[in-house]
This record gives structure tokens, sequence and C-alpha cells, in this order.
């Protein structure tokens, strides 16, 4: 059974990113761990579509490691200048925290964390999705 079967009389596509299908009434994903089911979240039910970024742990890494060496150096040495390394380190780490954009997340009243997962799009070619998905919604892009 396809997403095609799943719609109702006079709901049509108007978005796709695969598995995720934005209609004229909701939001379909096409689930094929569960063989040929489908889950729906209505419009009406669509409380917000939060953009979701994660921190890079490897410049985070990078950064510590990056303000450690030029605290030894400091503190062993007396080399004023690794004051700049320990900056360095310091604005790296920042900077890896603030992170990337990973996915979207549509989000509901009362979700359940693994019903959560399901509803994660993600951020590489996804946008004219999100934007159907908002003007259909009437919910605007909530930056996570």
């Amino acid at each position: 059974m396809t997403v095609l079967d799943q719609l109702t009389p006079g709901e049509e596509i108007l978005a796709r990113c695969e598995p995720f299908y934005a209609t004229t009434h909701r939001v379909l994903r096409a689930d094929d761990s569960q063989g040929a089911a489908t889950l729906e979240l209505p419009y009406i039910r669509l409380q917000s579509v939060e953009l979701v970024r994660q921190p890079s742990h490897r410049l985070m890494t990078a950064g510590t490691a990056l303000a450690i060496l030029g605290f030894l150096l400091w503190y062993f040495l007396g080399l004023v200048t690794s004051f700049l390394a320990v900056m360095a380190g310091i604005g790296v780490l920042v900077y890896g925290a603030q992170g990337r954009e990973a996915y979207y997340q549509l989000r509901t009243y009362q979700m359940a964390p693994n019903e959560e997962r399901r509803w994660r799009i993600p951020y590489r070619g996804s946008m004219d999705f999100i934007v159907t998905v908002g003007q259909r919604s009437g919910k605007p892009l909530v930056e996570g």
C-alpha cells in the first residue's frame, strides 16, 4: 500500500521529503519499519516546527586541548604568547558548542520521546517541505 492509497478524497500531496509527505490536510510518514504502515500528523495537532542544532564534539575537544596546552605552556615555560593559544582554544570550544543545523523537529502536545524521533526531518534538502508545512499549519519555524 503506497502513500497515494492513504489519501482521503480531495486530499493531495503538496511537498515531499522522503519518507515525509505534506498533504492538504496532514503530514504523512511512510514508515518502512512497520511494513507498509503510514503514520499521520494532522496540522491541527502540530504545535511547532523547530530547527534543532547539535554541537560539534570534535571542535569542542580540539578547543579544550588547545586551551589546556596553551595554559601548560604558559605555566611551565612562562611563554606569554601562549595566552593566545588559550584564547583561541576557548574560541574554538565556544564555536563548537554552538553547533550546526541537524534536523527539523515536528512537535505536538504530549508527544512521547520515541514518537518525537519519528518526526525528525533531515536539515539538508527539506526547506521546501518545511515551508509548506509551516504555511499549511500556520506555525512558524522556531530556532532551537
